[in-house]
């Protein structure tokens, strides 16, 4: 109960996130902020063939700066493609070293077009967000949708991942993963049998 969480929500803001895919990414920030606790800290950031920030740093979730930040977020017209890596890269190294716990949550449809993720880059961000403790969750939405990616990248930080199927609505899967950022993730070092 005591731990104290950073959360980076990193929304895709591409040429394919538009119309129902844009509302239902609109559906799930709001959702996420709203049943997140008022003494976790957000950054909200955009990510298509350049990560941006949104906000002026970690604040509360109903802060008036996160929700300038989320027009700022429903302002930006969805162009071009995505590079995943380099969005991710820069999530997970806006994170202060406070001991808070680190949730990288990713709201897109994961298809990393402008810059495909191969084995060894796949393996070698895994590494650094295991290295940073960082967790990373996904509600993963679109017409194309790399579920596998986001599911590798949460099997191995502890994250959680949410897809638009039929039956979970974008209100709901943002409240799921704000309620998951609550929970612990334990990062072993060392491990003997």
């Amino acid at each position: 109960p005591a731990q104290k969480n950073n959360v980076v929500i990193l929304v895709d803001t591409s040429a394919s996130q538009t119309g129902r895919y844009r509302a239902e990414q609109m559906a799930a920030v709001q959702s996420m902020l709203a049943t997140l606790s008022p003494s976790d800290r957000v950054e909200l950031m955009a990510v298509d063939m350049k990560a941006v920030t949104l906000s002026t740093g970690f604040v509360g979730p109903q802060r008036p700066e996160i929700q300038a930040a989320v027009g700022r977020l429903n302002g930006r017209t969805p162009l071009g493609a995505t590079d995943l890596d380099a969005g991710v890269r820069m999530a997970a190294a806006r994170f202060p070293n406070d001991g808070a716990a680190r949730t990288l949550i990713y709201i897109g449809d994961a298809m990393s077009k402008a810059n495909m993720l191969t084995d060894g880059l796949l393996a070698k961000l895994v590494d650094e967000l295991r290295g940073g403790q960082v967790s990373v969750s996904s509600y993963v939405v679109g017409q194309e949708r790399n579920v596998q990616l986001m599911a590798a990248l949460a099997n191995h930080t502890g994250g959680l991942v949410q897809t638009d199927i039929a039956g979970v609505d974008a209100a709901s899967a943002g409240r799921l993963l704000a309620a998951s950022v609550h929970s612990s993730v334990i990062w072993p070092s060392e491990m003997t049998l």
